[in-house]
């Protein structure tokens, strides 16, 4: 209902005092109805905006980490990181040469065939074939070709 157009077409002249009170009683309830709807707007309007800051602060927050994280100063070394780098290369370069003299001066050893070794000598060589009981295909009836032959030397 709206209360504008409500106003206009009312005539408090010709309007009886039963009429008023209803009409009265229905102007409170639109206008009580508007207020809740206000209300509820302002209530909203309130959370959006909270959240957007919310938003705003953790969009923030994140390139800030972001920055930390991936710029090219958190990869450059400070003077004494650069230097520690540094002992610690050298001290490994040295360690892995006297490895490797250590290693150059050894004698070298043979090392183990790897592999399956070969059968016995003595072990008698059998010769097994395994036939088909016909020579002819059984689906379309023409002859059977050797393909392959497993033997043992």
């Amino acid at each position: 209902m709206d209360l504008a157009k409500a106003l206009a077409q009312f005539n408090p002249h010709t309007a009886t005092p039963d009429a008023l009170a209803v009409q009265v009683a229905a102007w409170a309830q639109e206008a009580q109805r508007l207020q809740e709807q206000a209300d509820l707007v302002a209530r909203q309007r309130q959370e959006i905006h909270l959240k957007d800051t919310k938003i705003k602060a953790l969009t923030l927050e994140l390139a800030y980490h972001k920055r930390i994280k991936f710029c090219s100063t958190s990869e450059a070394f400070t003077a004494q990181q650069r230097d520690l780098f540094n002992e610690t290369q050298e001290t490994g370069l040295n360690a892995m040469q006297a490895v490797l003299e250590q290693l150059s001066s050894t004698p070298r050893v043979k090392a183990k065939p790897t592999g399956r070794k070969p059968l016995p000598a003595e072990l008698p060589l059998v010769k097994q074939r395994h036939e088909p009981d016909s020579c002819a295909r059984g689906s379309c009836g023409q002859t059977l070709v050797k393909i392959g032959e497993d033997s043992r030397p």
